[in-house]
């Protein structure tokens, strides 16, 4: 089974009252693709996924009285993706792969600190046990990328976690 969608549209500043906020004034447009894909459990009697989404986002500031107008509005990315393959085992064990991508983007409202984009990898598992208890395990930064999202202050290394999940 494959499904997909797209979309494409334009946002600018909420009303007053609204929680966005883009300082003096911006406008953002854009459009955004995903995927979903799933061989329903026939490949070697455990079930193939893959699933993927981009988006393209233009943003900028429309205020004609700030000394910023017509820039990138800070912290936006025009570009971002995530893809995602994972397998469920016949064991019921299910491991996946997932590759995020965060394009550059103006970390201020001058554009004059560009932030560079990056690429990250992660690793997951998971193993049911018992019904509503599984182990888990996880490698977020796979190879240790060194990022910002903000300047001047960096984002975790490459980072594990493992433990015990019970759902009630």
């Amino acid at each position: 089974m494959i499904q997909t969608r797209c979309c494409c549209g334009s946002v600018s500043d909420p009303p007053a009252g609204g929680t966005a906020s883009n300082g003096t004034g911006g406008d953002a447009y854009g459009g955004y693709a995903d995927i979903y894909a799933s061989d329903g459990g026939t490949l070697n009697g455990g079930a193939l996924t893959v699933t993927a989404n981009y988006t393209w986002t233009q943003t900028r500031n429309d205020a004609p009285t700030s000394p910023n107008f017509g820039k990138t509005l800070p912290r936006r990315p025009a570009h971002q993706a995530n893809g995602e393959v994972s397998y469920k085992w016949p064991s019921d064990i299910e491991t996946a792969v997932a590759v995020r991508f965060n394009g550059d983007m103006f970390d201020d409202a001058a554009n004059r600190f560009r932030l560079k984009g990056v690429t990250l990898v992660d690793l997951r598992a998971n193993w049911p046990i018992v019904e509503h208890i599984e182990l888990y395990g996880r490698v977020e930064n796979l190879f240790d990328r060194h990022y910002q999202n903000i300047r001047n202050y960096a984002q975790p290394g490459r980072s594990a976690y493992a433990g015990v999940r019970a759902r009630f």
